[in-house]
């Protein structure tokens, strides 16, 4: 067994991370934590920011099962966490999570939680 770092997301923003190049994540907390972090796709689905990305995109997918959710889907490294990030995904006003070297993994169920935290997992 191995001890994980994991931040749960709602998707479609879970989704971009793997297959839009969102490399920030906006937080209205700062984090101290830098390493490799596993993101859990939430239960919950943000309808507000997909119905904006479907305006804006053709490369968001219609088929809702490909937005897996209540589960591990793939693995950052969360490298700083800073304010005014140029990244197109930095929200103003908000702490940006930076991201490198998106890994897409084979979903895994588990529960998610709030802020950062560790799950015990056999499949690392």
């Amino acid at each position: 067994m191995k001890k994980i770092k994991v931040l749960s997301v709602k998707q479609p923003w879970a989704w971009c991370i793997f297959n839009a190049g969102k490399d920030v994540e906006n937080r209205t907390w700062e984090t101290i934590y830098r390493g490799e972090l596993y993101i859990h796709a939430s239960k919950k689905f943000d309808w507000g920011a997909y119905t904006s990305m479907i305006e804006r995109s053709n490369n968001i997918p219609q088929n809702m099962k490909l937005f897996e959710t209540g589960g591990i889907i793939g693995k950052v490294d969360l490298v700083s966490c800073v304010y005014n990030h140029e990244s197109n995904w930095a929200q103003k006003d908000m702490c940006h999570w930076v991201f490198e070297y998106p890994v897409q993994k084979i979903f895994k169920r588990c529960n998610g939680q709030l802020k950062i935290y560790n799950l015990e997992v056999d499949w690392v």
